[in-house]
Protein backbone atom coordinates (compact mmCIF):
# COMPACT_ATOMS: atom_id res chain seq x y z
CA UNK A 1 0.00 0.00 0.00
CA UNK A 2 1.23 3.78 -0.85
CA UNK A 3 2.33 5.95 1.98
CA UNK A 4 0.68 8.88 0.37
CA UNK A 5 -2.92 9.95 2.30
CA UNK A 6 -4.59 9.50 -1.16
CA UNK A 7 -3.61 5.71 -1.73
CA UNK A 8 -3.98 4.70 1.95
CA UNK A 9 -7.88 3.54 1.59
CA UNK A 10 -10.94 4.24 3.64
CA UNK A 11 -8.78 3.68 7.27
CA UNK A 12 -6.38 6.55 6.97
CA UNK A 13 -8.48 10.50 6.63
CA UNK A 14 -6.78 13.50 6.22
CA UNK A 15 -8.51 16.12 8.86
CA UNK A 16 -10.19 18.24 6.63
CA UNK A 17 -12.18 19.91 9.41
CA UNK A 18 -10.41 19.22 12.69
CA UNK A 19 -8.92 22.50 13.50
CA UNK A 20 -12.56 23.43 15.01
CA UNK A 21 -12.26 20.89 17.91
CA UNK A 22 -9.41 23.52 18.62
CA UNK A 23 -12.24 26.04 19.58
CA UNK A 24 -13.62 24.24 22.40
CA UNK A 25 -12.54 25.38 25.21
CA UNK A 26 -12.04 21.87 27.92
CA UNK A 27 -12.21 18.94 25.35
CA UNK A 28 -12.25 16.67 28.46
CA UNK A 29 -13.90 14.61 31.41
CA UNK A 30 -13.25 15.87 34.61
CA UNK A 31 -15.19 19.19 34.86
CA UNK A 32 -17.21 18.49 38.34
CA UNK A 33 -17.81 22.31 38.69
CA UNK A 34 -18.75 23.56 35.80
CA UNK A 35 -21.64 20.75 35.52
CA UNK A 36 -22.30 21.64 39.03
CA UNK A 37 -22.60 25.31 38.52
CA UNK A 38 -24.92 24.69 35.04
CA UNK A 39 -27.17 22.65 37.71
CA UNK A 40 -26.79 24.70 40.77
CA UNK A 41 -25.48 21.83 42.92
CA UNK A 42 -22.32 21.79 44.95
CA UNK A 43 -19.36 20.27 43.30
CA UNK A 44 -19.32 17.44 46.27
CA UNK A 45 -22.76 16.16 45.29
CA UNK A 46 -21.60 15.09 42.10
CA UNK A 47 -20.12 11.64 41.62
CA UNK A 48 -17.72 12.11 39.15
CA UNK A 49 -16.96 8.89 36.62
CA UNK A 50 -16.00 11.30 33.33
CA UNK A 51 -11.76 11.33 34.95
CA UNK A 52 -10.05 8.63 34.89
CA UNK A 53 -8.33 8.73 38.56
CA UNK A 54 -7.33 5.98 40.83
CA UNK A 55 -9.74 5.88 44.08
CA UNK A 56 -7.52 5.42 46.25
CA UNK A 57 -4.75 7.74 46.02
CA UNK A 58 -3.32 10.03 46.83
CA UNK A 59 -0.65 8.14 49.01
CA UNK A 60 -1.12 8.67 52.55
CA UNK A 61 1.51 11.57 53.85
CA UNK A 62 0.90 13.06 50.67
CA UNK A 63 -0.25 16.43 52.97
CA UNK A 64 3.12 16.49 54.64
CA UNK A 65 5.03 16.31 51.76
CA UNK A 66 3.45 19.46 50.35
CA UNK A 67 3.76 21.21 53.38
CA UNK A 68 7.15 20.59 53.54
CA UNK A 69 7.41 22.20 49.46
CA UNK A 70 6.18 25.25 50.69
CA UNK A 71 8.77 25.68 54.18
CA UNK A 72 10.87 27.78 51.53
CA UNK A 73 8.00 29.78 49.48
CA UNK A 74 11.04 32.30 48.54
CA UNK A 75 13.08 29.88 46.68
CA UNK A 76 12.11 29.32 43.12
CA UNK A 77 11.53 25.11 42.45
CA UNK A 78 14.35 23.47 40.61
CA UNK A 79 14.33 24.21 36.84
CA UNK A 80 15.55 20.85 36.21
CA UNK A 81 13.48 18.72 38.27
CA UNK A 82 16.66 16.98 39.85
CA UNK A 83 15.70 14.57 42.78
CA UNK A 84 12.10 13.84 40.71
CA UNK A 85 14.02 12.98 37.71
CA UNK A 86 16.44 10.56 39.79
CA UNK A 87 13.13 8.69 41.54
CA UNK A 88 11.86 7.97 38.32
CA UNK A 89 14.78 7.08 36.53
CA UNK A 90 15.25 4.36 39.60
CA UNK A 91 11.48 3.42 39.21
CA UNK A 92 11.31 2.73 35.57
CA UNK A 93 14.68 1.37 34.55
CA UNK A 94 15.47 4.61 33.08
CA UNK A 95 18.21 7.36 33.05
CA UNK A 96 18.36 11.13 34.82
CA UNK A 97 19.45 11.88 31.21
CA UNK A 98 16.67 10.23 29.64
CA UNK A 99 13.73 12.56 31.83
CA UNK A 100 12.27 15.60 31.14
CA UNK A 101 9.90 16.49 33.79
CA UNK A 102 6.53 18.40 32.63
CA UNK A 103 3.35 20.09 34.24
CA UNK A 104 1.48 17.07 33.11
CA UNK A 105 1.36 14.15 30.60
CA UNK A 106 -0.77 17.09 28.03
CA UNK A 107 2.30 19.48 28.39
CA UNK A 108 4.51 16.69 27.91
CA UNK A 109 2.81 15.74 24.72
CA UNK A 110 2.83 19.30 23.37
CA UNK A 111 6.26 19.80 24.20
CA UNK A 112 7.54 16.20 22.20
CA UNK A 113 5.08 16.85 19.65
CA UNK A 114 6.69 20.73 18.64
CA UNK A 115 10.29 19.03 19.30
CA UNK A 116 9.57 16.15 16.62
CA UNK A 117 8.47 19.60 14.03
CA UNK A 118 10.58 21.82 14.87
CA UNK A 119 12.84 22.98 11.48
CA UNK A 120 10.48 20.36 9.72
CA UNK A 121 7.99 22.19 8.09
CA UNK A 122 4.90 20.02 6.93
CA UNK A 123 5.71 17.07 8.34
CA UNK A 124 2.67 14.95 9.11
CA UNK A 125 1.28 13.42 11.75
CA UNK A 126 -0.67 10.29 12.17
CA UNK A 127 -3.17 9.67 14.85
CA UNK A 128 -5.39 6.83 15.53
CA UNK A 129 -9.18 7.74 15.96
CA UNK A 130 -10.77 7.14 18.42
CA UNK A 131 -8.03 8.07 20.66
CA UNK A 132 -7.46 10.57 23.28
CA UNK A 133 -7.99 13.69 21.82
CA UNK A 134 -5.13 15.86 22.90
CA UNK A 135 -2.92 13.60 20.22
CA UNK A 136 -4.40 15.45 17.49
CA UNK A 137 -4.28 18.95 19.16
CA UNK A 138 -0.60 18.27 20.26
CA UNK A 139 -0.05 17.83 16.31
CA UNK A 140 -2.52 20.86 15.35
CA UNK A 141 -0.52 23.31 17.71
CA UNK A 142 2.67 22.20 16.89
CA UNK A 143 2.14 22.85 12.95
CA UNK A 144 2.14 19.16 11.68
CA UNK A 145 -1.46 19.35 10.84
CA UNK A 146 -3.49 22.41 9.53
CA UNK A 147 -6.44 20.32 7.94
CA UNK A 148 -4.49 19.05 5.61
CA UNK A 149 -1.03 17.44 6.89
CA UNK A 150 -2.57 15.52 10.21
CA UNK A 151 -3.73 12.14 9.26
CA UNK A 152 -6.12 9.90 11.24
CA UNK A 153 -5.94 6.35 11.07
CA UNK A 154 -9.29 4.80 11.39
CA UNK A 155 -9.79 2.19 14.47
CA UNK A 156 -12.62 -0.24 13.02
CA UNK A 157 -15.26 -0.62 15.72
CA UNK A 158 -16.06 -4.38 14.49
CA UNK A 159 -12.85 -5.55 15.75
CA UNK A 160 -12.99 -3.59 19.00
CA UNK A 161 -11.21 -0.42 18.37
CA UNK A 162 -7.75 -2.57 18.22
CA UNK A 163 -4.97 -0.99 17.00
CA UNK A 164 -3.14 -3.02 13.88
CA UNK A 165 0.74 -1.31 14.00
CA UNK A 166 1.43 -3.21 10.87
CA UNK A 167 -1.51 -1.77 8.45
CA UNK A 168 -0.78 1.41 10.63
CA UNK A 169 3.04 1.62 9.27
CA UNK A 170 1.45 0.78 5.51
CA UNK A 171 -0.71 3.50 5.41
CA UNK A 172 1.62 6.05 7.03
CA UNK A 173 3.86 8.67 4.81
CA UNK A 174 7.97 8.32 4.74
CA UNK A 175 9.08 10.97 7.90
CA UNK A 176 5.49 11.25 9.60
CA UNK A 177 5.21 10.59 13.41
CA UNK A 178 2.37 8.90 14.93
CA UNK A 179 0.86 9.43 18.09
CA UNK A 180 -0.86 6.26 20.17
CA UNK A 181 -1.80 5.47 23.77
CA UNK A 182 -0.41 2.48 25.10
CA UNK A 183 -3.44 1.71 26.89
CA UNK A 184 -5.59 3.78 24.43
CA UNK A 185 -8.12 6.01 26.10
CA UNK A 186 -10.68 5.53 25.51
CA UNK A 187 -10.36 1.96 23.76
CA UNK A 188 -8.92 0.46 26.83
CA UNK A 189 -6.69 -1.60 25.15
CA UNK A 190 -3.13 -1.99 25.11
CA UNK A 191 -1.03 -2.55 21.93
CA UNK A 192 1.69 -4.01 23.93
CA UNK A 193 5.28 -3.55 24.19
CA UNK A 194 6.69 -6.03 21.44
CA UNK A 195 4.25 -4.90 18.99
CA UNK A 196 5.01 -0.82 19.44
CA UNK A 197 8.79 -1.79 19.26
CA UNK A 198 8.54 -4.02 16.42
CA UNK A 199 7.02 -0.74 14.48
CA UNK A 200 9.91 1.31 15.55
CA UNK A 201 12.27 -0.51 14.29
CA UNK A 202 10.41 -1.49 11.09
CA UNK A 203 10.02 2.16 10.34
CA UNK A 204 13.54 4.46 11.44
CA UNK A 205 12.43 7.14 9.25
CA UNK A 206 9.41 7.65 11.67
CA UNK A 207 9.46 8.80 15.39
CA UNK A 208 6.75 7.48 17.89
CA UNK A 209 5.35 9.38 20.66
CA UNK A 210 3.50 6.30 22.88
CA UNK A 211 1.59 7.93 25.66
CA UNK A 212 1.81 5.72 28.63
CA UNK A 213 -0.71 7.75 30.74
CA UNK A 214 -2.16 4.73 32.28
CA UNK A 215 0.61 1.84 31.88
CA UNK A 216 0.80 1.81 35.79
CA UNK A 217 -2.39 0.52 36.16
CA UNK A 218 -1.23 -2.75 34.45
CA UNK A 219 0.73 -5.20 36.82
CA UNK A 220 4.63 -6.05 35.22
CA UNK A 221 4.14 -3.90 32.16
CA UNK A 222 7.32 -2.63 30.96
CA UNK A 223 7.55 0.95 29.40
CA UNK A 224 8.69 0.97 25.02
CA UNK A 225 11.34 3.18 26.49
CA UNK A 226 13.16 0.58 27.66
CA UNK A 227 14.02 -0.53 24.06
CA UNK A 228 16.02 2.70 24.22
CA UNK A 229 15.37 3.29 20.40
CA UNK A 230 15.95 6.92 19.33
CA UNK A 231 12.46 6.98 17.35
CA UNK A 232 10.24 6.37 20.31
CA UNK A 233 9.46 8.97 23.00
CA UNK A 234 7.40 7.52 25.79
CA UNK A 235 5.08 10.04 28.02
CA UNK A 236 4.05 8.89 31.35
CA UNK A 237 1.35 10.70 33.29
CA UNK A 238 2.27 10.92 37.43
CA UNK A 239 -1.09 12.39 38.15
CA UNK A 240 -3.74 9.56 36.94
CA UNK A 241 -2.49 6.48 38.85
CA UNK A 242 -1.16 8.87 42.14
CA UNK A 243 -4.11 10.22 41.74
CA UNK A 244 -2.60 14.00 41.82
CA UNK A 245 -4.00 15.72 38.76
CA UNK A 246 -4.44 18.92 40.36
CA UNK A 247 -0.73 19.35 41.31
CA UNK A 248 -0.13 18.31 37.51
CA UNK A 249 3.44 15.90 37.23
CA UNK A 250 4.14 14.29 33.81
CA UNK A 251 7.27 13.01 32.09
CA UNK A 252 8.96 11.98 28.95
CA UNK A 253 11.29 9.25 28.89
CA UNK A 254 13.47 9.38 25.34
CA UNK A 255 17.22 9.52 23.79
CA UNK A 256 19.22 12.41 25.88
CA UNK A 257 19.32 14.11 22.19
CA UNK A 258 15.62 14.11 21.95
CA UNK A 259 14.90 15.23 25.21
CA UNK A 260 16.91 18.54 25.03
CA UNK A 261 14.70 18.94 21.86
CA UNK A 262 11.62 18.66 24.21
CA UNK A 263 12.99 20.59 27.22
CA UNK A 264 13.70 23.62 24.97
CA UNK A 265 9.93 23.50 24.37
CA UNK A 266 8.84 24.08 27.63
CA UNK A 267 9.00 27.02 30.13
CA UNK A 268 11.47 27.64 32.55
CA UNK A 269 9.94 26.30 35.96
CA UNK A 270 7.24 24.32 34.51
CA UNK A 271 6.98 22.46 37.60
CA UNK A 272 6.11 23.71 40.49
CA UNK A 273 7.86 23.00 44.15
CA UNK A 274 4.54 21.07 45.55
CA UNK A 275 3.99 18.99 42.30
CA UNK A 276 7.51 18.12 42.40
CA UNK A 277 7.57 16.91 46.55
CA UNK A 278 4.32 15.07 46.26
CA UNK A 279 5.28 12.97 43.26
CA UNK A 280 8.62 12.23 44.97
CA UNK A 281 6.71 11.22 48.14
CA UNK A 282 4.12 9.07 45.75
CA UNK A 283 7.04 7.42 43.95
CA UNK A 284 8.50 6.17 46.73
CA UNK A 285 5.33 4.52 47.95
CA UNK A 286 5.87 0.77 46.20
CA UNK A 287 2.93 -0.39 48.83
CA UNK A 288 1.00 2.25 47.64
CA UNK A 289 1.52 1.11 43.86
CA UNK A 290 0.98 -3.05 44.35
CA UNK A 291 -2.08 -2.13 46.49
CA UNK A 292 -3.85 0.05 43.74
CA UNK A 293 -3.21 -2.54 41.11
CA UNK A 294 -5.10 -5.43 43.18
CA UNK A 295 -7.58 -2.84 44.23
CA UNK A 296 -8.73 -1.38 40.56
CA UNK A 297 -8.60 -4.57 39.06
CA UNK A 298 -11.35 -6.45 41.53
CA UNK A 299 -13.55 -3.19 41.05
CA UNK A 300 -12.89 -3.42 36.86
CA UNK A 301 -14.39 -6.90 37.20
CA UNK A 302 -16.77 -5.81 39.65
CA UNK A 303 -18.04 -2.67 37.76
CA UNK A 304 -17.91 -4.87 33.87
CA UNK A 305 -19.79 -7.19 36.20
CA UNK A 306 -22.36 -4.85 36.94
CA UNK A 307 -22.63 -3.45 33.57
CA UNK A 308 -22.29 -6.67 31.70
CA UNK A 309 -26.01 -7.33 32.80
CA UNK A 310 -27.55 -5.11 32.17
CA UNK A 311 -29.55 -5.00 28.76
CA UNK A 312 -29.03 -2.56 26.09
CA UNK A 313 -25.29 -2.21 27.48
CA UNK A 314 -22.32 -3.69 25.86
CA UNK A 315 -18.71 -3.63 27.52
CA UNK A 316 -15.49 -3.52 25.40
CA UNK A 317 -12.78 -5.26 27.15
CA UNK A 318 -10.43 -3.21 29.08
CA UNK A 319 -6.83 -3.57 31.21
CA UNK A 320 -6.79 -0.66 33.22
CA UNK A 321 -9.15 1.54 35.34
CA UNK A 322 -11.93 2.67 32.83
CA UNK A 323 -14.17 0.67 30.55
CA UNK A 324 -16.11 1.82 27.04
CA UNK A 325 -18.89 0.99 26.41
CA UNK A 326 -21.88 0.93 23.74
CA UNK A 327 -25.71 1.21 24.03
CA UNK A 328 -27.55 -1.37 22.07
CA UNK A 329 -30.91 -1.09 22.87
CA UNK A 330 -33.86 1.47 22.51
CA UNK A 331 -34.15 2.91 26.12
CA UNK A 332 -32.06 5.60 25.44
CA UNK A 333 -31.31 7.04 22.13
CA UNK A 334 -27.71 8.18 22.45
CA UNK A 335 -25.51 8.54 25.03
CA UNK A 336 -25.16 12.55 25.15
CA UNK A 337 -29.09 11.81 26.21
CA UNK A 338 -27.73 9.47 28.78
CA UNK A 339 -25.25 12.07 30.35
CA UNK A 340 -27.94 14.33 31.07
CA UNK A 341 -30.18 11.81 32.90
CA UNK A 342 -27.73 10.56 35.37
CA UNK A 343 -26.25 14.04 35.93
CA UNK A 344 -29.54 15.51 36.49
CA UNK A 345 -31.88 12.43 38.14
CA UNK A 346 -28.56 10.87 39.71
CA UNK A 347 -25.72 13.39 40.31
CA UNK A 348 -23.55 10.81 38.22
CA UNK A 349 -20.86 12.37 35.46
CA UNK A 350 -19.92 10.04 32.52
CA UNK A 351 -18.06 11.14 29.13
CA UNK A 352 -19.95 11.23 26.00
CA UNK A 353 -18.57 10.22 23.17
CA UNK A 354 -20.04 11.49 19.51
CA UNK A 355 -18.60 14.70 18.45
CA UNK A 356 -15.54 13.04 16.42
CA UNK A 357 -14.71 10.23 13.58
CA UNK A 358 -14.45 6.53 15.47
CA UNK A 359 -17.05 6.85 18.26
CA UNK A 360 -20.50 7.85 17.07
CA UNK A 361 -23.28 8.87 19.62
CA UNK A 362 -23.98 5.37 21.16
CA UNK A 363 -20.07 5.13 22.70
CA UNK A 364 -19.32 6.52 26.71
CA UNK A 365 -16.64 5.75 28.94
CA UNK A 366 -16.32 5.47 32.57
CA UNK A 367 -14.28 5.35 35.22
CA UNK A 368 -13.78 2.28 36.99
CA UNK A 369 -14.31 4.00 40.82
CA UNK A 370 -14.48 1.57 44.25
CA UNK A 371 -17.10 -0.48 45.33
CA UNK A 372 -19.93 1.47 46.33
CA UNK A 373 -19.76 3.74 43.87
CA UNK A 374 -19.99 1.30 41.18
CA UNK A 375 -23.06 -0.30 42.46
CA UNK A 376 -24.56 3.38 42.62
CA UNK A 377 -23.73 3.87 38.70
CA UNK A 378 -25.33 0.27 38.49
CA UNK A 379 -28.73 1.29 40.15
CA UNK A 380 -28.30 4.52 38.00
CA UNK A 381 -27.87 3.05 35.27
CA UNK A 382 -30.48 0.35 35.52
CA UNK A 383 -33.45 2.93 36.09
CA UNK A 384 -32.66 4.80 32.88
CA UNK A 385 -32.20 1.88 30.54
CA UNK A 386 -34.83 -0.29 31.46
CA UNK A 387 -37.10 3.08 31.33
CA UNK A 388 -38.25 3.03 34.92
CA UNK A 389 -37.53 6.97 34.56
CA UNK A 390 -39.80 8.01 31.93
CA UNK A 391 -38.16 9.82 28.70
CA UNK A 392 -38.39 13.40 28.85
CA UNK A 393 -39.92 13.78 32.27
CA UNK A 394 -36.75 15.01 34.02
CA UNK A 395 -35.66 18.94 34.28
CA UNK A 396 -33.05 19.84 32.02
CA UNK A 397 -30.07 22.22 32.18
CA UNK A 398 -29.67 24.73 29.03
CA UNK A 399 -26.25 23.92 28.96
CA UNK A 400 -25.68 20.42 29.24
CA UNK A 401 -25.46 19.65 25.38
CA UNK A 402 -22.88 21.77 25.56
CA UNK A 403 -21.02 19.99 27.51
CA UNK A 404 -21.33 17.21 26.65
CA UNK A 405 -21.00 17.96 22.72
CA UNK A 406 -17.28 18.19 23.13
CA UNK A 407 -14.86 15.76 21.42
CA UNK A 408 -12.23 14.55 23.62
CA UNK A 409 -11.17 11.97 25.89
Amino acid sequence: MSRDEGDAGSRLKVGVSIRAQMDKAYPHGGDVRGLAARLGVAAGDILDFSANINPYGPPEGWRAAALRALENPERYPDPECRDLRKLIAGKYGSSPERIVVANGASEALDAAARALCRGRAGRRGVVPAPSYSDYLQACLKAGAGDGTRTLRFMLPGERGFALDLPALLAAAPEGSFAVIGRPNNPTALDPGYDAVVAAAEARPDMDFIVDESFLDFIPGAISVAAARLDNIIAVHSLTKFYSIPALRAGFVDAAPAICARVALELPCWSVNAVAMRVAEHSLRDDGFAARSRRLVAGDRAQLAGILGSLPGLAVFPSVVNFLLLRLTGVAVPDAHRLARRLLENHRIAIRAFGGREGLDKSYFRVAVRSGDDNERLGVALSRELCGTTGAGDEPRAPDLDAIYGMPGC
